[in-house]
């Protein structure tokens, strides 16, 4: 939970201009599915899997709504499985 919550914000930090916390939570699900795309090649598919997951907790703790479409999220992260660099494998 915590470390899928950390790549989040640093994900966030990292964009230019970074994302403010109040676009953090709720989280579009643009965004969400652009924090997924930028990590298919840097971690794999479940360590990915496992990352949103923990985002979607945080958003549940919180009591903030998910925007995130269940089949969109799926194929985004069919796709970064697909993706896993075989060093991650």
């Amino acid at each position: 939970y915590g470390t899928g919550l950390l790549v989040f914000h640093v994900f966030c930090d990292n964009k230019t201009p970074p994302v403010p916390d109040h676009l953090r939570g709720p989280a579009s699900e643009a965004l969400i599915l652009e924090f997924i795309a930028s990590c298919a090649a840097s971690f794999g598919g479940d360590a990915l899997n496992v990352y949103v997951c923990g985002v979607k907790a945080w958003h549940t703790v919180h009591g903030l709504p998910w925007h995130t479409d269940k089949i969109r999220l799926k194929t985004a992260l069919m796709a970064a499985t697909k993706l896993t660099p075989d060093s991650s494998k």
